[in-house]
C-alpha cells in the first residue's frame, strides 16, 4: 500500500511529479483490475423497457384519445391540493411503501431520469471523462425540502394556516375525495418539446458533468427526498459476509457515490440512503462477499454524523452557507422563468450554476485547481482552460441575474396591472367614466415594469418567450388607461408583425382604432379576422355585444352572416345569430338558428341554454326541460345547463327531480372553481 501523504504534500502535488512511488509487482498487477459490473446490462435493459412502456402509453393516448392519468409521482400533488386520487398518486404510494421493505430500489430500477443520467455518464466515460461527485452538507437537503413543498405544504396550508385567514381559505381549491383515473388531456401537466429537450440536457448531461453520476438525484429529485428517509428503515439492504477483504472494488463500481467498503466494514451493511440498490457492487466483488438480503435494521449509530466520518466534503461551512443562499437565489430566478421553466428544471440549473460559482471562487482563491482532466490554475497562474472556465461561469451567473431581474419586474408589473380596475370601454373612451389618480399611477408603473420584462427587440432585457404577446397586450391596455392610444396601436401592430395575429391583439387594435375615431377601420379589421380564423369566438362575442349595445343589431346580424358564408357550420356563430333574432323580435328565425347550432355541434351547451331560455320565456316549460336534458346528455356537468334545469324544475314543482340534479350541480360548481383556480402543473410545477 502506498505511504500516507501529508497535507503539505497534498498541496504541493505538482512539485512532486518526479517522486518515485511504490508499485505492485508485475505478477500481482492483474489482481487489482476491477471487473465490469455484470448487473449493469440487466439494469439497462429494465430501464429501457420502462422507457418503451412510457412511449407506448403516449402512443395509446394519441390513437384512442383517452388513457390513464400520467403514471408520474408529481401527479400525486393533486391529492393534497384538491383531493383527487389519480394513477400517479397510487403509483407513488406503492413505490414509497415498497421502499420501506426493499430500500431505495425504484431510483435504480424504475426511474427514466436515471436512464438518462447513466447514459450520459457512460458516454462521458467513453470520452475519458469521469464525473466526480460534488459533496455538500446543506444542498443534500434540497430534495427533501422540495418534496415537502410539493406534497406536504398544500395540506399544511389548508389545515393549519388557512382556517385563520378567511381570504386565503376562499382562494383555495375545494378539497373533496374524488377518483380521476383516466384523462383525455394526457399532456396537460407536461412541458412541450421546446422545454423538454433543454430539461433533459440540464438534468442529464449538465447535472452529471458538474455534480456527479447521480447529481440530479442527490441535489434535485423531490421524490428521492422521500425515498431516502424511508430507506433508513428498510430491512432489504446490501449486506456482507466474512469473506470481505476490503479491496474497495465495490466502492469503485458504485455510481451512487456510496463508500460501500467502509460501510460494510463499520455496519456489516450499506446504510447510506443514497444507495439505489443497483447491485453493481455485488456483481464486481471478487470474493462474492456482498449480497442483497433481509435482516436487522441499521444500528442507531449508523444514523449519526459519525456514520459519515469518511466523507470528505468539498465545502467549508462558510462556503456551505453562502452557496446555499446562491442556490436558493438561482432557483427562485429560474423557477417559472418566462412562464415555461418547470421547478425540476430550475433545480437542475440552480445546482449547476451553484457549482460554477463555487469553482469560480476556488479558481480565484487557490493556488492549484483542477476540473476533470483540466488544470484551471497551476502554481497560482490561471491557465487557458481556467480563463475559459471563468468566462463560462461568469456568463452563466450573468444570465441567471438577467432572468431573475426579468421575473421580478414581470411580477411587479402584474401587481401594478391588477390594481387597475378600469372598465374596458372607459379605458378606450367608448363610455364615460372616472379613472382615479391612483389607477393612473399604477398604470404608469405597470407599463414601466412590463417594458423591462419584455424581450430585447421590444425595448426590454428579456429573451424571446411565449408570453411576450401577452405583455404587449397588457402594455397596450395600460397605455389606453393613460390615454396614449397611438402608442398602444404601435405596440399591438409590432406584436402582430412579430408573432402573427391573435384574438387579444386584434381586439386591442380594434379598440384603439375606435378610441381614435376610426370605426370603419376597426370594423373592417374585426370582420376580416373573423372570416379568416374560425376559433375567434371571444372576439366575435365581444364585437356582436358591442354592436348590439350601441343599437346596431342589423350590423351585428350582417357580421354573423358574413362569417357563416365562410364557416356555415360554426355553432357559436349560429347561436349568436339566433340570439340577435330574439333581440330583433323574430322568434321563428331564432329557433331555426339555435336548432341549426345544436345539429352542427351537439355538445355546445350555449345553444341549448339559449333555446331553453326562449322556451321558458314564452311559457313552453316542458319543451324547455326537454331541451336542457338533451344538452346534459352531451355535457353532464355543464354548470349553466344544470342551474337552469334546477330552477325550471322548482318552477314546475318537481322537487324530487330537482333534488337529484342539485347534487350534480354542487359537483359542477366545485369543478368550475377548480378550473378557474388552475390545476397543478406536475413536472412543470
Amino acid at each position: 500500500m502506498p505511504p500516507q501523504r501529508s497535507a503539505k504534500a497534498e498541496k504541493g502535488a505538482d512539485r512532486a511529479a518526479g517522486l518515485s512511488l511504490p508499485v505492485l509487482p508485475a505478477e500481482k498487477a492483474g489482481t487489482t483490475r476491477i471487473a465490469r459490473s455484470r448487473n449493469a446490462p440487466k439494469r439497462a435493459i429494465v430501464l429501457i423497457i420502462v422507457q418503451i412502456l412510457i412511449i407506448l402509453h403516449i402512443v395509446q393516448w394519441l390513437i384512442t384519445g383517452t388513457t390513464t392519468t400520467p403514471i408520474e409521482p408529481s401527479e400525486a400533488m393533486e391529492f393534497g391540493r384538491s383531493g383527487i386520487v389519480n394513477v400517479g398518486l397510487i403509483f407513488f404510494a406503492v413505490a414509497l411503501l415498497s421502499t420501506l421493505i426493499l430500500g431505495r430500489w425504484f431510483c435504480g430500477w424504475g426511474c427514466h431520469v436515471i436512464l438518462l443520467q447513466d447514459g450520459c455518464a457512460w458516454l462521458m466515460k467513453k470520452c475519458g471523462i469521469r464525473p466526480k461527485p460534488f459533496r455538500s452538507r446543506l444542498l443534500v437537503y434540497v430534495p427533501l425540502t422540495l418534496a415537502a413543498y410539493m406534497f406536504l405544504w398544500p395540506a399544511f396550508l389548508r389545515l393549519v394556516i388557512a382556517p385563520y385567514l378567511p381570504e386565503l381559505h376562499a382562494q383555495l381549491v375545494p378539497w373533496e375525495l374524488e377518483a380521476e383515473l383516466t384523462t383525455s388531456e394526457f399532456w396537460a401537466t407536461f412541458p412541450g418539446a421546446m422545454v423538454a429537450i433543454p430539461f433533459l440536457f440540464i438534468c442529464g448531461f449538465a447535472a452529471v458533468y458538474f455534480l456527479g453520476a447521480k447529481g440530479f438525484c442527490t441535489y434535485g429529485c423531490p421524490y428521492g427526498g422521500f425515498f431516502a428517509p424511508l430507506d433508513r428503515h428498510a430491512r432489504g439492504r446490501i449486506r456482507v459476509t466474512d469473506a470481505c477483504e476490503e479491496c474497495g472494488h465495490c466502492t469503485a463500481a458504485c455510481t451512487s457515490n456510496v463508500r460501500v467498503h467502509e460501510e460494510v466494514r463499520d455496519f456489516r451493511m450499506v446504510v447510506d440512503p443514497g444507495c439505489m440498490k443497483c447491485l453493481d457492487c455485488v456483481s464486481v466483488c471478487p470474493k462474492d462477499a456482498l449480497y442483497f438480503g433481509f435482516g436487522p435494521a441499521p444500528p442507531k449509530e449508523a444514523r449519526l454524523p459519525a456514520a459519515k466520518r469518511s466523507v470528505r466534503y468539498d465545502l467549508s461551512w462558510p462556503e456551505e452557507i453562502v452557496l446555499a443562499i446562491v442556490f436558493l437565489g438561482c432557483f427562485l430566478a429560474w423557477r417559472s422563468a418566462y412562464g415555461v421553466i418547470p421547478s425540476l428544471m430550475a433545480i437542475g440549473i440552480a445546482g449547476c450554476v451553484t457549482f460554477l460559482a463555487w469553482k469560480f471562487w476556488r479558481v480565484m482563491r487557490d493556488a492549484n485547481v483542477t476540473f476533470h482532466r483540466h488544470r484551471l490554475r497551476k502554481h497560482r497562474r490561471i491557465t487557458a482552460a481556467g480563463w475559459l472556465f471563468l468566462a463560462a461561469a461568469a456568463v452563466a451567473t450573468a444570465v441567471t441575474f438577467q432572468v431573475g431581474f426579468v421575473e421580478v419586474t414581470y411580477r411587479l408589473a402584474e401587481r401594478a396591472d391588477d390594481r387597475v380596475g378600469v372598465p374596458l370601454e372607459v379605458a378606450f373612451g367608448l363610455r364615460e367614466g372616472e379613472i382615479s389618480e391612483a389607477e393612473r399611477a399604477d398604470a404608469r408603473a405597470g407599463r414601466r415594469w412590463y417594458r423591462w420584462s419584455s424581450e430585447i427587440r421590444a425595448g426590454g432585457i428579456g429573451w424571446p418567450s411565449p408570453r411576450q404577446p401577452i405583455i404587449d397586450a397588457r402594455r397596450a391596455w395600460l397605455m389606453a388607461v393613460g390615454g396614449d392610444y397611438e402608442r398602444a396601436e404601435t405596440i399591438l401592430e409590432r406584436a402582430q408583425r412579430h408573432y402573427g395575429p391573435s384574438e387579444v391583439v386584434i381586439e386591442g387594435l380594434s379598440l384603439t382604432l375606435l378610441a381614435q375615431g376610426r370605426p370603419g377601420e376597426a370594423h373592417a379589421l374585426v370582420d376580416s379576422a373573423l372570416r379568416e380564423h374560425r376559433g375567434y369566438h371571444d372576439l366575435l362575442s365581444r364585437a356582436v355585444r358591442g354592436l348590439a349595445e350601441s343599437g346596431a343589431i342589423d350590423e351585428a346580424i350582417d357580421l354573423c352572416r358574413r362569417r357563416l358564408e365562410v364557416f356555415p357550420d360554426d355553432a357559436r356563430t349560429l347561436a349568436l345569430l339566433g340570439l340577435l333574432h330574439l333581440e330583433r323580435g323574430q322568434p321563428e328565425d331564432a329557433r331555426r338558428r339555435l336548432r341549426e347550432a345544436i345539429r352542427a355541434e351537439p355538445d355546445y351547451p350555449g345553444a341549448y341554454a339559449l333555446l331553453a331560455a326562449h322556451q321558458f320565456q314564452v311559457g313552453e316549460l316542458l319543451p324547455a326541460r326537454a331541451t336542457l336534458l338533451a344538452g346534459l346528455e352531451h355535457r353532464p356537468h355543464e354548470l349553466n345547463l344544470l342551474e337552469r334545469l334546477v330552477e325550471l324544475l322548482h318552477h314546475l314543482n318537481r322537487r324530487e327531480e330537482a333534488a337529484a340534479f342539485e347534487s350534480r350541480l354542487e359537483d359542477a360548481r366545485e369543478q368550475a372553481l377548480r378550473g378557474r383556480m388552475g390545476r397543478t402543473r406536475g413536472v412543470a410545477e
